[in-house]
């Protein structure tokens, strides 16, 4: 089964005010990381999940990394889904598949690990244990469940250092 299989189109129901949500859907395999396009929605995810679950960096440091076209969008969803909880957006196109083509990194398990916790609070649970399991998968490979992966770390980027122990 593909990735991105688990994902039936319109599982998730269109927002139906087109002025909150104004992602700007870019070739999702452009090579330069792009910045956040809704500087709002983010801002959103950072006053209202962060401080419970932080995953990502502190903003500061997040929007100076240069953080992946992808994660930027599911950071930006969740931003959405906080500025409207009563209705859900569409994926934009392309985010799944730009994260399954995606080498695996910290930022792409984060993401999936986000999408998750969005699918979950949107009461989709088989996408939301699919981005978990994903996200759980990644982690192991990457080393973020032994010490040592972030302590090599930790002298030269403290804050990603935090954000890979947070990850999973």
């Amino acid at each position: 089964m593909d990735d991105s299989d688990f994902l039936a189109q319109g599982s998730l129901p269109p927002l139906a005010s087109s002025d909150l949500f104004s992602i700007n859907l870019m070739d999702p395999l452009q090579e330069t990381p792009l910045q956040p396009t809704n500087i709002h929605l983010v801002a959103k995810f950072y006053e209202d999940l962060h401080p419970a679950h932080p995953i990502l960096p502190p903003l500061n440091f997040w929007a100076a990394s240069s953080p992946p076209h992808f994660l930027i969008k599911v950071v930006e969803l969740i931003g959405l889904h906080y500025l409207s909880p009563d209705q859900a957006p569409e994926l934009p196109n392309g985010l799944l598949t730009s994260m399954d083509e995606a080498e695996i990194s910290l930022e792409k398990t984060q993401a999936y690990l986000l999408l998750g916790v969005l699918f979950h609070a949107r009461k989709v649970p088989d996408c939301a244990k699919q981005c978990i399991a994903l996200a759980i998968q990644h982690s192991f490979r990457l080393g973020l469940h032994c010490r040592e992966t972030s302590d090599a770390i930790e002298l030269r980027s403290p804050a990603r250092a935090e954000s890979m122990r947070c990850t999973l």
